[in-house]
């Protein structure tokens, strides 16, 4: 958690108040959101082929948001957002992922890579689930 100046929103929900000591930096949005909408960022990239709808996942507004916000596509979005997540998990990425400039790579491309890092968090999770339930 980070401290955030008094009075500060979310910029995913902005319109209610969280509690100072509630934030985590995103990387994604070069700013603090709460810790509710860690969740649904993860919720929203991990495991998605293309960017959710409302009827699909309940806080698809939320990864719309982050487009809106970051002027990306959502296969960009999700290719930073997931080259993080796994950097953090497994302390490292694939080589050519590691400085790839997501404005450079078409959604095409983007859209193979990311399916590559969804297969790769669902590893680590698999391995993590693996660990926590040995005795």
């Amino acid at each position: 958690m980070i401290a955030v100046p008094k009075g500060y929103r979310c910029p995913l929900c902005p319109e209610h108040q969280d509690d100072e000591d509630d934030f985590c930096w995103s990387d994604l949005l070069q700013a603090p959101v709460c810790h509710s909408c860690t969740y649904e960022i993860v919720n929203g990239f991990e495991g998605w082929d293309e960017a959710p709808t409302p009827d699909q996942y309940n806080h698809a507004e939320n990864i719309a948001r982050i487009m809106e916000l970051t002027g990306l596509t959502f296969q960009q979005a999700k290719f930073k957002f997931m080259r993080h997540l796994v950097s953090d998990w497994a302390g490292t990425v694939p080589e050519e992922m590691r400085a790839a400039d997501v404005t450079l790579l078409t959604d095409d491309q983007l859209k193979e890579w990311n399916a590559m890092l969804d297969a790769a968090m669902l590893l680590l999770r698999h391995q993590a689930d693996s660990v926590q339930a040995e005795p």
